[in-house]
Protein backbone atom coordinates (compact mmCIF):
# COMPACT_ATOMS: atom_id res chain seq x y z
CA UNK A 1 0.00 0.00 0.00
CA UNK A 2 2.93 2.30 -0.12
CA UNK A 3 2.83 4.72 -2.44
CA UNK A 4 5.58 5.77 -4.77
CA UNK A 5 7.50 2.45 -3.92
CA UNK A 6 8.93 3.82 -1.18
CA UNK A 7 11.26 1.49 1.06
CA UNK A 8 10.29 0.84 4.52
CA UNK A 9 11.37 3.33 7.26
CA UNK A 10 11.32 0.49 9.21
CA UNK A 11 11.54 -3.16 9.33
CA UNK A 12 8.74 -3.79 10.57
CA UNK A 13 5.38 -1.24 12.06
CA UNK A 14 4.68 -3.68 14.72
CA UNK A 15 7.81 -4.47 16.16
CA UNK A 16 10.43 -2.24 17.54
CA UNK A 17 13.86 -2.08 15.92
CA UNK A 18 16.38 1.11 16.68
CA UNK A 19 17.73 2.30 13.43
CA UNK A 20 21.33 1.94 12.73
CA UNK A 21 22.56 5.11 12.13
CA UNK A 22 26.75 6.32 11.65
CA UNK A 23 28.26 7.49 14.80
CA UNK A 24 28.52 11.49 14.66
CA UNK A 25 30.85 12.96 17.10
CA UNK A 26 29.76 15.87 19.42
CA UNK A 27 32.51 17.73 21.17
CA UNK A 28 33.52 14.02 22.68
CA UNK A 29 29.68 12.94 22.78
CA UNK A 30 29.24 11.15 20.18
CA UNK A 31 25.25 9.76 19.18
CA UNK A 32 23.59 7.61 16.77
CA UNK A 33 25.16 4.01 16.52
CA UNK A 34 24.08 2.28 19.66
CA UNK A 35 24.57 5.43 22.00
CA UNK A 36 21.98 6.52 24.39
CA UNK A 37 19.60 9.27 23.06
CA UNK A 38 21.31 12.49 23.62
CA UNK A 39 18.86 15.62 25.40
CA UNK A 40 19.58 18.81 24.53
CA UNK A 41 18.16 22.36 25.06
CA UNK A 42 18.85 25.95 24.29
CA UNK A 43 18.97 29.24 26.13
CA UNK A 44 17.02 31.96 25.79
CA UNK A 45 18.96 34.15 26.86
CA UNK A 46 20.75 37.11 23.70
CA UNK A 47 23.92 35.34 23.23
CA UNK A 48 25.78 38.53 23.53
CA UNK A 49 25.03 38.61 27.51
CA UNK A 50 27.68 36.01 28.24
CA UNK A 51 27.72 35.83 32.33
CA UNK A 52 24.16 34.74 31.94
CA UNK A 53 24.11 32.77 28.89
CA UNK A 54 27.20 30.57 30.91
CA UNK A 55 25.12 30.53 34.19
CA UNK A 56 22.10 29.21 32.19
CA UNK A 57 24.18 26.76 30.33
CA UNK A 58 25.71 25.74 33.75
CA UNK A 59 22.33 24.82 34.61
CA UNK A 60 20.82 23.34 31.52
CA UNK A 61 24.32 20.79 32.14
CA UNK A 62 23.12 19.62 35.77
CA UNK A 63 19.82 19.35 34.81
CA UNK A 64 21.12 16.00 32.50
CA UNK A 65 21.95 17.86 28.84
CA UNK A 66 23.97 16.32 26.84
CA UNK A 67 24.48 19.62 24.30
CA UNK A 68 23.22 22.94 24.66
CA UNK A 69 21.83 25.51 21.50
CA UNK A 70 22.82 29.11 21.38
CA UNK A 71 20.50 31.53 19.01
CA UNK A 72 23.38 32.89 16.71
CA UNK A 73 21.95 35.18 14.11
CA UNK A 74 24.64 37.74 14.07
CA UNK A 75 28.55 37.75 13.40
CA UNK A 76 29.15 39.50 16.42
CA UNK A 77 26.74 36.43 18.51
CA UNK A 78 29.53 34.07 16.50
CA UNK A 79 32.16 35.15 17.86
CA UNK A 80 31.03 35.64 21.43
CA UNK A 81 30.49 32.24 21.60
CA UNK A 82 34.09 31.86 22.02
CA UNK A 83 34.15 34.28 25.46
CA UNK A 84 31.40 31.73 26.83
CA UNK A 85 33.43 29.04 25.80
CA UNK A 86 36.46 30.57 28.22
CA UNK A 87 34.13 31.33 30.78
CA UNK A 88 32.10 27.59 30.56
CA UNK A 89 35.72 25.67 30.52
CA UNK A 90 36.87 28.65 33.99
CA UNK A 91 33.97 26.66 35.96
CA UNK A 92 34.68 23.20 34.37
CA UNK A 93 31.90 22.71 32.44
CA UNK A 94 32.45 20.73 29.48
CA UNK A 95 29.23 20.27 27.89
CA UNK A 96 29.14 20.98 23.70
CA UNK A 97 27.90 23.76 22.19
CA UNK A 98 25.68 24.44 18.99
CA UNK A 99 25.18 27.56 17.12
CA UNK A 100 21.80 27.77 15.73
CA UNK A 101 22.20 29.73 12.70
CA UNK A 102 19.74 31.85 10.10
CA UNK A 103 19.75 33.43 6.84
CA UNK A 104 23.57 34.15 7.11
CA UNK A 105 26.28 31.58 6.06
CA UNK A 106 29.73 33.76 6.84
CA UNK A 107 27.48 33.32 10.46
CA UNK A 108 28.03 29.79 10.32
CA UNK A 109 30.98 29.33 9.04
CA UNK A 110 32.42 31.90 12.20
CA UNK A 111 30.53 29.61 14.48
CA UNK A 112 31.71 26.56 13.58
CA UNK A 113 35.22 27.68 14.46
CA UNK A 114 33.83 28.24 17.95
CA UNK A 115 31.83 25.56 19.02
CA UNK A 116 30.76 21.50 18.49
CA UNK A 117 28.24 21.66 16.10
CA UNK A 118 26.04 24.25 13.94
CA UNK A 119 22.59 24.38 12.74
CA UNK A 120 21.69 25.31 9.48
CA UNK A 121 18.52 25.88 7.43
CA UNK A 122 18.11 24.86 4.12
CA UNK A 123 15.52 27.24 3.91
CA UNK A 124 18.09 30.02 4.48
CA UNK A 125 21.01 28.99 1.49
CA UNK A 126 18.72 29.29 -1.47
CA UNK A 127 18.80 32.13 -4.28
CA UNK A 128 17.26 35.05 -2.38
CA UNK A 129 15.28 36.02 -5.67
CA UNK A 130 11.83 34.30 -4.60
CA UNK A 131 10.87 32.37 -7.75
CA UNK A 132 7.73 29.91 -8.55
CA UNK A 133 8.41 28.01 -11.35
CA UNK A 134 11.63 26.63 -12.25
CA UNK A 135 12.85 24.38 -15.76
CA UNK A 136 15.19 20.86 -14.64
CA UNK A 137 17.81 22.87 -16.03
CA UNK A 138 17.26 25.65 -13.77
CA UNK A 139 16.45 23.75 -10.85
CA UNK A 140 19.91 22.15 -11.27
CA UNK A 141 21.88 25.30 -11.73
CA UNK A 142 20.13 26.69 -8.43
CA UNK A 143 21.07 23.77 -6.42
CA UNK A 144 24.63 24.28 -8.28
CA UNK A 145 24.65 27.52 -6.70
CA UNK A 146 23.63 26.32 -3.33
CA UNK A 147 26.33 23.46 -3.34
CA UNK A 148 28.58 26.28 -3.43
CA UNK A 149 27.43 28.88 -0.78
CA UNK A 150 27.28 25.33 1.55
CA UNK A 151 31.24 24.14 0.56
CA UNK A 152 33.07 27.27 2.62
CA UNK A 153 31.06 26.13 5.82
CA UNK A 154 32.05 22.15 5.07
CA UNK A 155 35.28 22.87 4.98
CA UNK A 156 35.68 25.38 8.02
CA UNK A 157 33.83 22.25 10.25
CA UNK A 158 36.04 19.58 8.35
CA UNK A 159 39.24 21.49 9.39
CA UNK A 160 37.98 21.77 13.70
CA UNK A 161 36.24 18.70 13.65
CA UNK A 162 32.36 20.69 14.16
CA UNK A 163 29.02 18.56 13.50
CA UNK A 164 26.60 19.93 11.24
CA UNK A 165 22.95 19.33 11.87
CA UNK A 166 20.72 20.03 8.32
CA UNK A 167 17.45 21.26 9.96
CA UNK A 168 14.33 21.82 7.78
CA UNK A 169 11.53 23.33 9.30
CA UNK A 170 7.84 23.12 7.53
CA UNK A 171 7.19 26.61 8.20
CA UNK A 172 10.85 27.94 5.73
CA UNK A 173 10.99 25.62 3.23
CA UNK A 174 12.67 27.61 -0.41
CA UNK A 175 10.63 28.56 -3.16
CA UNK A 176 12.72 26.35 -5.36
CA UNK A 177 11.35 23.35 -3.38
CA UNK A 178 7.91 24.14 -2.88
CA UNK A 179 8.14 24.76 -6.54
CA UNK A 180 8.56 21.32 -7.30
CA UNK A 181 7.57 19.46 -3.89
CA UNK A 182 4.70 21.42 -2.44
CA UNK A 183 4.66 22.94 1.14
CA UNK A 184 4.39 19.22 2.25
CA UNK A 185 6.13 16.18 4.49
CA UNK A 186 7.76 15.30 1.16
CA UNK A 187 9.08 18.71 0.79
CA UNK A 188 10.05 18.94 3.31
CA UNK A 189 12.25 15.48 2.97
CA UNK A 190 13.72 16.28 -0.03
CA UNK A 191 14.99 20.06 1.44
CA UNK A 192 17.06 18.10 3.65
CA UNK A 193 17.74 15.03 0.93
CA UNK A 194 19.49 17.54 -1.21
CA UNK A 195 21.91 18.91 1.68
CA UNK A 196 22.99 15.77 2.31
CA UNK A 197 23.67 14.98 -1.02
CA UNK A 198 25.86 17.96 -1.55
CA UNK A 199 27.61 16.92 1.68
CA UNK A 200 28.22 13.50 0.32
CA UNK A 201 29.36 14.92 -2.84
CA UNK A 202 32.16 17.14 -1.37
CA UNK A 203 32.62 14.15 1.04
CA UNK A 204 31.65 15.53 4.26
CA UNK A 205 29.71 13.16 6.83
CA UNK A 206 29.18 14.44 10.28
CA UNK A 207 25.88 15.08 9.78
CA UNK A 208 22.65 15.30 11.80
CA UNK A 209 19.17 16.07 10.23
CA UNK A 210 15.78 17.00 11.60
CA UNK A 211 12.46 17.52 10.25
CA UNK A 212 10.44 19.85 12.24
CA UNK A 213 6.78 21.28 12.63
CA UNK A 214 4.27 22.89 14.80
CA UNK A 215 1.77 19.97 13.25
CA UNK A 216 2.78 16.96 14.61
CA UNK A 217 1.22 14.46 12.16
CA UNK A 218 3.33 16.55 9.42
CA UNK A 219 6.00 15.93 11.35
CA UNK A 220 5.75 12.38 11.44
CA UNK A 221 5.34 11.59 7.76
CA UNK A 222 8.07 13.69 7.16
CA UNK A 223 10.26 12.37 9.45
CA UNK A 224 9.16 8.60 7.84
CA UNK A 225 9.76 10.04 4.71
CA UNK A 226 13.41 11.31 5.02
CA UNK A 227 14.20 7.99 6.47
CA UNK A 228 12.72 5.71 3.65
CA UNK A 229 14.87 8.00 0.96
CA UNK A 230 17.83 8.15 2.91
CA UNK A 231 17.84 4.30 3.57
CA UNK A 232 17.25 4.19 -0.36
CA UNK A 233 20.28 5.85 -1.04
CA UNK A 234 22.07 3.96 1.98
CA UNK A 235 22.53 7.18 3.85
CA UNK A 236 22.20 6.04 7.48
CA UNK A 237 22.93 9.68 8.88
CA UNK A 238 21.19 9.91 12.88
CA UNK A 239 18.00 12.12 13.15
CA UNK A 240 17.24 14.69 15.78
CA UNK A 241 13.63 15.09 16.89
CA UNK A 242 11.26 18.03 17.97
CA UNK A 243 7.90 19.91 17.71
CA UNK A 244 8.50 23.21 17.03
CA UNK A 245 6.04 25.59 18.56
CA UNK A 246 4.38 23.44 21.34
CA UNK A 247 3.73 25.51 23.76
CA UNK A 248 3.91 25.66 27.20
CA UNK A 249 1.91 23.95 30.62
CA UNK A 250 1.23 20.40 30.50
CA UNK A 251 -0.33 20.56 26.76
CA UNK A 252 3.01 21.79 25.62
CA UNK A 253 4.68 18.79 26.98
CA UNK A 254 1.83 16.24 25.60
CA UNK A 255 2.12 17.95 21.96
CA UNK A 256 5.74 17.40 22.27
CA UNK A 257 5.30 13.84 23.24
CA UNK A 258 2.84 13.11 20.40
CA UNK A 259 5.46 14.18 17.93
CA UNK A 260 8.30 12.42 19.60
CA UNK A 261 7.89 9.53 21.44
CA UNK A 262 6.37 7.71 19.07
CA UNK A 263 8.89 7.60 16.37
CA UNK A 264 11.29 6.63 19.24
CA UNK A 265 8.95 3.45 19.29
CA UNK A 266 9.51 2.97 15.70
CA UNK A 267 13.41 3.57 16.53
CA UNK A 268 13.75 6.52 15.16
CA UNK A 269 15.91 9.49 16.56
CA UNK A 270 18.90 9.35 18.26
CA UNK A 271 19.05 13.59 20.07
CA UNK A 272 15.74 14.96 21.32
CA UNK A 273 14.68 18.39 22.58
CA UNK A 274 11.61 19.02 24.08
CA UNK A 275 10.48 23.27 22.99
CA UNK A 276 8.45 24.55 25.72
CA UNK A 277 7.25 28.19 26.00
CA UNK A 278 8.67 28.05 29.39
CA UNK A 279 12.62 28.42 30.84
CA UNK A 280 14.48 26.03 29.31
CA UNK A 281 15.42 23.91 32.80
CA UNK A 282 12.00 22.84 32.78
CA UNK A 283 12.49 21.03 29.12
CA UNK A 284 15.46 19.14 30.45
CA UNK A 285 13.41 16.44 32.51
CA UNK A 286 10.50 15.67 30.14
CA UNK A 287 13.13 14.86 27.41
CA UNK A 288 14.34 12.62 29.79
CA UNK A 289 11.56 11.22 30.71
CA UNK A 290 10.60 10.81 26.68
CA UNK A 291 14.24 9.45 26.87
CA UNK A 292 13.79 6.43 29.34
CA UNK A 293 10.69 5.31 27.87
CA UNK A 294 12.20 4.82 24.84
CA UNK A 295 14.88 2.92 26.26
CA UNK A 296 12.71 0.68 28.03
CA UNK A 297 10.81 0.01 24.96
CA UNK A 298 14.50 -0.70 23.15
CA UNK A 299 15.17 -3.34 26.08
CA UNK A 300 12.08 -5.54 26.15
CA UNK A 301 12.21 -8.79 24.09
CA UNK A 302 10.73 -9.35 20.52
CA UNK A 303 7.30 -9.51 19.91
CA UNK A 304 6.02 -13.20 19.40
CA UNK A 305 5.86 -14.34 15.89
CA UNK A 306 2.83 -14.66 13.67
CA UNK A 307 2.33 -10.56 13.47
CA UNK A 308 1.31 -9.96 10.02
CA UNK A 309 4.14 -7.84 7.97
CA UNK A 310 2.07 -6.93 4.53
CA UNK A 311 0.96 -3.22 5.29
CA UNK A 312 -2.92 -2.30 4.02
CA UNK A 313 -2.10 1.29 4.60
CA UNK A 314 0.28 3.45 3.40
CA UNK A 315 2.93 5.14 6.02
CA UNK A 316 4.03 7.95 4.39
CA UNK A 317 0.44 9.14 3.51
CA UNK A 318 -2.23 10.11 6.39
CA UNK A 319 -5.89 8.65 5.66
CA UNK A 320 -8.55 8.21 8.56
CA UNK A 321 -9.35 4.16 8.26
CA UNK A 322 -13.03 4.10 7.15
CA UNK A 323 -15.55 2.80 9.19
CA UNK A 324 -19.38 2.30 9.17
CA UNK A 325 -20.99 5.06 11.41
CA UNK A 326 -23.44 3.77 13.85
CA UNK A 327 -25.03 5.39 16.70
CA UNK A 328 -22.17 7.35 19.33
CA UNK A 329 -19.92 6.63 16.02
CA UNK A 330 -22.21 9.00 13.99
CA UNK A 331 -20.92 12.32 15.13
CA UNK A 332 -18.23 11.74 12.72
CA UNK A 333 -15.39 12.57 15.63
CA UNK A 334 -13.34 10.46 18.34
CA UNK A 335 -14.63 9.65 21.65
CA UNK A 336 -13.78 10.20 24.83
CA UNK A 337 -14.90 7.44 27.28
CA UNK A 338 -15.24 8.90 30.82
CA UNK A 339 -17.02 8.44 33.86
CA UNK A 340 -16.76 12.24 34.98
CA UNK A 341 -19.96 13.94 35.80
CA UNK A 342 -19.46 17.02 34.14
CA UNK A 343 -18.50 14.95 30.91
CA UNK A 344 -19.12 16.72 27.52
CA UNK A 345 -22.25 15.68 25.30
CA UNK A 346 -19.57 14.05 22.97
CA UNK A 347 -18.31 11.65 25.67
CA UNK A 348 -19.84 8.37 26.72
CA UNK A 349 -19.90 6.15 30.45
CA UNK A 350 -18.27 3.26 30.19
CA UNK A 351 -21.96 1.94 30.71
CA UNK A 352 -22.50 3.28 27.19
CA UNK A 353 -20.55 0.21 25.92
CA UNK A 354 -21.74 -2.91 27.53
CA UNK A 355 -23.40 -4.22 24.64
CA UNK A 356 -19.93 -4.46 22.57
CA UNK A 357 -17.30 -7.10 21.85
CA UNK A 358 -14.28 -6.64 24.10
CA UNK A 359 -11.21 -8.42 22.60
CA UNK A 360 -7.55 -8.39 22.51
CA UNK A 361 -5.24 -7.35 19.64
CA UNK A 362 -4.57 -10.89 18.86
CA UNK A 363 -8.06 -12.29 19.34
CA UNK A 364 -9.96 -13.23 16.41
CA UNK A 365 -12.49 -10.79 14.97
CA UNK A 366 -16.05 -10.97 15.07
CA UNK A 367 -17.67 -11.30 11.53
CA UNK A 368 -19.92 -8.74 12.42
CA UNK A 369 -19.83 -6.12 15.66
CA UNK A 370 -21.61 -2.38 15.51
CA UNK A 371 -18.31 -1.23 16.93
CA UNK A 372 -14.82 -2.86 19.26
CA UNK A 373 -13.72 -2.10 21.93
CA UNK A 374 -9.97 -3.23 21.57
CA UNK A 375 -8.51 -3.95 25.27
CA UNK A 376 -5.03 -3.34 25.86
CA UNK A 377 -3.27 -3.95 29.24
CA UNK A 378 -0.69 -1.46 30.54
CA UNK A 379 2.52 -4.02 29.53
CA UNK A 380 1.40 -4.56 25.70
CA UNK A 381 3.67 -2.54 23.00
CA UNK A 382 1.99 0.00 21.02
CA UNK A 383 3.24 -1.19 17.99
CA UNK A 384 1.45 -4.52 18.52
CA UNK A 385 -1.65 -2.41 18.20
CA UNK A 386 -0.92 -1.14 14.56
CA UNK A 387 -1.01 -5.04 14.03
CA UNK A 388 -4.52 -5.21 15.08
CA UNK A 389 -5.43 -2.36 12.76
CA UNK A 390 -3.39 -3.71 9.79
CA UNK A 391 -5.40 -7.25 10.47
CA UNK A 392 -8.57 -5.20 10.10
CA UNK A 393 -7.62 -3.54 6.80
CA UNK A 394 -6.57 -6.83 5.38
CA UNK A 395 -10.05 -8.47 6.49
CA UNK A 396 -12.19 -5.32 5.19
CA UNK A 397 -13.81 -5.31 9.00
CA UNK A 398 -15.31 -1.42 9.37
CA UNK A 399 -16.07 -1.66 12.76
CA UNK A 400 -15.03 1.51 14.44
CA UNK A 401 -12.70 0.85 17.51
CA UNK A 402 -12.43 2.33 20.77
CA UNK A 403 -9.33 1.37 22.30
CA UNK A 404 -9.06 1.57 26.46
CA UNK A 405 -5.64 0.83 27.56
CA UNK A 406 -5.31 0.43 31.18
CA UNK A 407 -2.64 2.25 33.48
CA UNK A 408 -1.33 1.96 37.00
CA UNK A 409 1.17 4.46 36.89
CA UNK A 410 1.79 6.71 39.74
CA UNK A 411 4.01 9.55 38.19
CA UNK A 412 2.15 12.03 36.51
CA UNK A 413 4.92 12.95 34.41
CA UNK A 414 5.26 9.18 33.22
CA UNK A 415 1.74 8.47 32.81
CA UNK A 416 0.60 11.19 30.59
CA UNK A 417 4.12 10.45 28.81
CA UNK A 418 3.02 6.45 28.02
CA UNK A 419 -0.66 7.46 27.23
CA UNK A 420 0.15 10.49 24.63
CA UNK A 421 2.91 7.95 22.97
CA UNK A 422 0.63 4.69 22.97
CA UNK A 423 -2.59 6.65 20.96
CA UNK A 424 -0.30 8.89 18.94
CA UNK A 425 1.32 6.06 17.85
CA UNK A 426 -1.87 5.07 15.97
CA UNK A 427 -3.52 8.03 15.58
CA UNK A 428 -0.57 9.04 13.26
CA UNK A 429 -2.03 6.15 10.90
CA UNK A 430 -5.39 7.34 11.24
CA UNK A 431 -6.45 4.14 13.53
CA UNK A 432 -8.57 4.20 16.38
CA UNK A 433 -12.35 6.05 16.99
CA UNK A 434 -12.70 6.32 20.61
CA UNK A 435 -9.88 7.02 23.72
CA UNK A 436 -10.74 5.00 26.75
CA UNK A 437 -7.65 5.93 29.34
CA UNK A 438 -8.39 3.79 33.11
CA UNK A 439 -5.81 4.84 35.85
CA UNK A 440 -6.97 4.44 39.27
CA UNK A 441 -4.32 6.66 40.58
CA UNK A 442 -5.95 9.54 38.92
CA UNK A 443 -8.98 11.40 38.85
CA UNK A 444 -11.60 10.70 36.15
CA UNK A 445 -12.16 14.80 35.63
CA UNK A 446 -8.05 15.14 35.02
CA UNK A 447 -8.03 11.58 32.69
CA UNK A 448 -11.44 12.96 30.54
CA UNK A 449 -8.93 16.59 30.04
CA UNK A 450 -5.73 14.40 29.49
CA UNK A 451 -7.68 12.29 26.64
CA UNK A 452 -8.98 15.59 25.17
CA UNK A 453 -5.79 16.52 25.04
CA UNK A 454 -3.99 13.83 23.20
CA UNK A 455 -6.89 14.17 20.51
CA UNK A 456 -5.90 18.04 19.76
CA UNK A 457 -2.47 17.30 19.79
CA UNK A 458 -2.65 14.86 17.06
CA UNK A 459 -4.91 16.76 15.36
CA UNK A 460 -8.00 14.44 15.43
CA UNK A 461 -10.53 16.59 17.31
CA UNK A 462 -10.64 20.09 18.76
CA UNK A 463 -12.38 21.44 22.19
CA UNK A 464 -10.14 24.20 22.66
CA UNK A 465 -7.90 27.40 21.19
CA UNK A 466 -4.31 25.84 20.03
CA UNK A 467 -1.81 27.97 21.01
CA UNK A 468 1.18 27.48 18.24
CA UNK A 469 4.16 29.22 20.78
CA UNK A 470 7.74 29.16 20.20
CA UNK A 471 10.25 28.28 22.96
CA UNK A 472 11.99 31.53 24.01
CA UNK A 473 15.32 31.61 23.05
CA UNK A 474 18.10 34.27 22.47
CA UNK A 475 16.00 36.36 19.24
CA UNK A 476 12.79 36.26 21.12
CA UNK A 477 11.43 40.03 20.85
CA UNK A 478 9.42 40.18 23.96
CA UNK A 479 8.63 38.18 27.27
CA UNK A 480 6.73 35.85 25.46
CA UNK A 481 5.56 33.86 28.83
CA UNK A 482 3.55 36.59 29.98
CA UNK A 483 2.50 37.39 26.75
CA UNK A 484 1.39 33.85 26.21
CA UNK A 485 -0.21 33.59 29.35
CA UNK A 486 -2.10 36.74 28.75
CA UNK A 487 -3.49 35.85 25.24
CA UNK A 488 -4.56 32.24 26.67
CA UNK A 489 -6.45 33.65 29.64
CA UNK A 490 -8.43 35.88 27.28
CA UNK A 491 -8.76 33.55 24.30
CA UNK A 492 -9.44 30.25 26.20
CA UNK A 493 -13.13 29.97 25.48
CA UNK A 494 -12.36 29.91 21.58
CA UNK A 495 -12.66 26.63 19.82
CA UNK A 496 -11.61 25.46 16.44
CA UNK A 497 -8.92 28.73 16.58
CA UNK A 498 -5.83 28.14 15.73
CA UNK A 499 -3.24 31.16 17.49
CA UNK A 500 0.61 31.61 17.16
CA UNK A 501 2.18 33.52 19.69
CA UNK A 502 6.16 34.01 18.06
CA UNK A 503 9.36 35.69 19.38
CA UNK A 504 10.96 37.22 16.37
CA UNK A 505 10.05 36.74 12.57
CA UNK A 506 12.77 34.18 11.88
CA UNK A 507 10.85 31.24 12.31
CA UNK A 508 7.75 32.94 12.77
CA UNK A 509 5.23 33.98 10.13
CA UNK A 510 6.04 30.44 8.04
CA UNK A 511 5.98 28.08 11.63
CA UNK A 512 2.12 29.70 12.35
CA UNK A 513 1.72 28.57 8.59
CA UNK A 514 -1.59 26.95 9.84
CA UNK A 515 -2.47 29.29 12.29
CA UNK A 516 -5.32 31.33 12.07
CA UNK A 517 -4.62 34.33 13.78
CA UNK A 518 -0.61 35.15 14.81
CA UNK A 519 0.80 37.52 17.40
CA UNK A 520 4.77 38.11 16.18
CA UNK A 521 7.98 40.02 17.61
CA UNK A 522 9.24 42.77 15.42
CA UNK A 523 11.70 44.19 17.68
CA UNK A 524 11.66 48.29 19.25
CA UNK A 525 8.39 47.30 21.60
CA UNK A 526 6.64 46.51 18.68
CA UNK A 527 4.65 43.49 17.06
CA UNK A 528 2.59 42.50 14.01
CA UNK A 529 -0.28 40.87 13.93
CA UNK A 530 -1.31 38.31 11.15
CA UNK A 531 -4.46 36.87 9.92
CA UNK A 532 -3.26 33.51 8.61
CA UNK A 533 0.15 34.21 6.39
CA UNK A 534 -1.01 37.94 5.75
CA UNK A 535 0.76 40.40 8.13
CA UNK A 536 -2.81 42.66 8.88
CA UNK A 537 -1.18 45.32 11.32
CA UNK A 538 2.55 46.15 11.31
CA UNK A 539 4.13 47.99 14.07
CA UNK A 540 2.12 48.10 16.99
CA UNK A 541 3.07 49.09 20.28
CA UNK A 542 3.45 45.96 22.08
CA UNK A 543 1.13 47.21 24.89
CA UNK A 544 -1.46 47.45 22.71
CA UNK A 545 -1.07 44.15 20.53
CA UNK A 546 -2.89 41.77 22.99
CA UNK A 547 -6.58 44.03 22.43
CA UNK A 548 -5.69 44.41 18.75
CA UNK A 549 -5.63 40.85 18.05
CA UNK A 550 -8.68 40.78 19.85
CA UNK A 551 -9.86 42.68 17.85
CA UNK A 552 -9.07 41.08 14.24
CA UNK A 553 -10.34 38.07 15.35
CA UNK A 554 -13.73 40.10 16.21
CA UNK A 555 -13.15 41.74 12.65
CA UNK A 556 -12.90 38.43 11.18
CA UNK A 557 -16.22 36.76 12.72
CA UNK A 558 -14.35 34.54 15.07
CA UNK A 559 -15.13 35.60 18.35
CA UNK A 560 -17.64 34.68 20.89
CA UNK A 561 -18.10 35.77 24.36
CA UNK A 562 -16.72 33.38 27.08
CA UNK A 563 -19.24 32.48 29.14
CA UNK A 564 -20.00 34.43 32.34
Amino acid sequence: MMENNLPPYTPSPFRHHRRETRVVDVGGIPLGGSHPIRIQSMTNIPTLETEACVQQIVRLAEAGCDYVRLATPRAEDAHNLSAIRKRLQALHCHIPLIADVHFTPEVAEIAAERVEKVRINPGNYTDRKIRWEYSDQEYREALEKTADRLLPLLNVCRRNGTALRIGTNHGSLSPRIVSRYGDTPLGMAMSALEFVGICEDFGFHQIVISMKASNVRIMTESVRLLVALLDEKGWNYPLHLGVTEAGNGAYGRIKSTAGILPLLYDGLGDTIRVSLTEAPEKEVPVARTLAALASELQTSGPEESGVPDDLAYDPYRFHVRKTVPEGIFGRKQAIVVSDWAQRQAEACTPADLQALPRLHSKDALPNEAAALVLESPENEQPLALRAFFNRLLQEGNNAPVIIRRNYRETERERFYARATADFATLFADGFGNGVWISNPHFPEEEIYQLSLHILQACGIRFDQAEYIACPSCGRTQYNIEKVLHDIRLRTKHLRNLKIGVMGCIVNGPGEMADADYGFVGCGGGKVSLYKGKQAIYQQVPQEEGIERLIQLIKENGDWTEPEA
